[in-house]
């Protein structure tokens, strides 16, 4: 399983790279196609098929445990509530959702996205047993001293938990299939409905959240998923961070460093930021990097690194650029999100992490956002 995750991690870097070239085009286009010419609708379907992929991608990282979690304290009823609207409209009409959440449920440090990932894998695979319609339970609750006494196998080791279940009327599995659910590339579905991949991903969430999953399904009495999930003292906090426009691509005559091995790439990265009024130099590896920031540190405002380069690598980089200038700002982009390197590189001192592939307007908004920072302009 270890090798397996370690291969999918490979894979998902190199692919990410090669949709990043394509998306990044793809939007070049779509900015000179107002949307009555012919060829917009065909641009759009090469966007839409590639974000699909990118989907694909993001599930063989949870796999390989390479992705990065966004985690704070969240409630957990509130995000149920928010994922049963989108599932409501997802599935087929003869399928009822039901909802029996805790009125006083304490707060866990979760991922929102990945939360909702979860909810709607598990989602979508209960609609896919249940072809004939049925019911979808969807509880929450707050975990009892005698909940971790009664299941010791369940290896709850901390203080507080509180569990999501989620519950299904469908066919069931026989015990064989139930030894196999987690597995990546494994599916009871034919090969034009499922990748095997959700609940291998649902299964790397969970543990990445520090909890724990089982599931108890019989054939012809459904199926119910358990996921506990660790409780954290602190109440959710409001984002009320301002949100920068998606659709207002921003401008500067700042100077940027573009790192990135994949020539593709930093041609594209040159073409699109040129565009949009900066100075660009790029380098394709953090030798080359480190050169061109020495001889010109004075007016280069923001470096844009990969992580995964041969060589020095992004993360050696870094700390050598930050020996330079200590209040250097750099973007961390990579396909590979390494939980390790790029956290520690964030802590480090690092402005900012993208993870690839991204639309050209994300990295805009997170250059607007550092610069805008670091000049105080309004």
């Amino acid at each position: 399983m270890e090798a397996i995750g370690v291969l999918a991690g490979g894979i998902a870097h190199d692919f990410n790279n090669i949709l990043q070239t394509v998306l990044g085009y793809t939007q070049v286009l779509l900015q000179n196609k107002p949307s009555h010419d012919p060829d917009f609708i065909n641009l759009k379907a090469i966007e839409e098929s590639a974000q699909k992929a990118s989907s694909l991608t993001k599930q063989l990282l949870v796999f390989a445990r390479k992705s990065e979690s966004n985690l704070k304290p969240t409630d957990l009823n509130r995000e149920v509530n928010k994922i049963s609207e989108i599932l409501s409209r997802t599935l087929p009409k003869m399928i009822k959702i039901e909802l029996n959440l805790e009125e006083k449920l304490k707060t866990v440090n979760a991922d929102s996205v990945q939360i909702e990932q979860i909810i709607m894998n598990i989602g979508l695979n209960a609609a896919y047993a249940m072809s004939d319609g049925g019911r979808l339970i969807i509880e929450t609750g707050n975990v009892t001293s005698y909940d971790k006494i009664s299941n010791p196998e369940l290896g709850l080791n901390r203080e507080g938990y509180v569990l999501l279940r989620i519950s299904d009327t469908g066919i069931g599995m026989d015990e064989e299939t139930q030894k196999h659910i987690f597995e990546p590339f494994f599916t009871t579905k034919g090969a034009d409905c499922g990748t095997g991949l959700g609940l291998a991903m649902v299964y790397g969430l969970v543990e990445s959240h520090k909890g724990h999953i089982i599931c108890c399904s019989k054939p012809d009495h459904g199926t119910m998923f358990t996921i506990y999930l660790p409780v954290i003292e602190a109440m959710p906090a409001e984002n009320y961070a301002k949100k920068i426009e998606g659709n207002k691509l921003h401008c500067g005559n700042e100077t940027i460093l573009l790192v990135d091995d994949e020539e593709p790439l930093r041609r594209l990265g040159y073409e699109l930021l040129n565009k949009q009024g900066f100075t660009v130099f790029v380098a394709e590896n953090g030798e080359e990097a480190l050169e061109i920031y020495r001889e010109n540190k004075k007016i280069i405002d923001l470096v844009i690194l990969d992580v995964s380069m041969p060589g020095m690598g992004g993360y050696l980089c870094f700390k050598e650029l930050r020996k330079m200038n200590p209040n250097i700002k750099v973007i961390i982009v990579t396909g590979y999100s390494d939980n390790g390197k790029v956290k520690e590189i964030i802590k480090s001192g690092a402005a900012g992490f993208v993870g690839k592939p991204y639309r050209f307007t994300k990295i805009l908004n997170k250059i607007q956002e550092i610069l805008d920072t670091k000049t105080n302009r309004k």
